[in-house]
């Protein structure tokens, strides 16, 4: 292992030769198994601030002089604290675990909302086009 900076793991952390790094998420593990409620989730993702911006220090940062998106630290701990520790240089670090989730959670109540919306909107249509042909059979029957 060649490491130029800080490298922290705590429990279990899996990375393949380029690839993401993995965590053990195996039921088996895991208890208290609740499934997120969308709407909450949506609210959460919904107060994040998401915002693009370049290192003061780019050197400190494995080089990266181009503009990243993402968010800041100390806004993402007014809604998930959790996320949010202090690095071992001062300076606030994330962890993003579960992100991922909530933000599936979040967009099953989109979804879940623009169903909702499209049976309202047939539904309306339906009704009015009920209500034409009625009409419609009214005038032919004058005729």
């Amino acid at each position: 292992v060649n490491v130029v900076g800080t490298f922290n793991v705590q429990g279990e952390a899996y990375k393949s030769a380029s690839g993401e790094w993995a965590h053990s998420s195996d039921s088996r593990l895991k208890h208290n198994i609740v499934t997120l409620n969308a709407e909450e989730s949506l609210a959460k993702m919904m107060a994040l601030r998401p915002v693009s911006y370049y290192w003061n220090d780019p050197a400190a940062h494995a080089n990266e002089y181009f503009k990243i998106d993402g968010f800041i630290a100390q806004d993402i701990q007014q809604v998930f604290p959790t996320w949010v520790q202090d690095g071992p240089n001062g300076y606030l670090a994330v962890n993003k675990i579960g992100f991922d989730a909530l933000m599936l959670s979040a967009l099953k109540a989109i979804k879940a909302r623009h169903d909702q919306d499209m049976l309202d909107v047939k539904a309306n249509y339906d009704s009015k086009l009920e209500a034409l042909e009625a009409r419609l059979r009214v005038l032919e029957g004058a005729n």
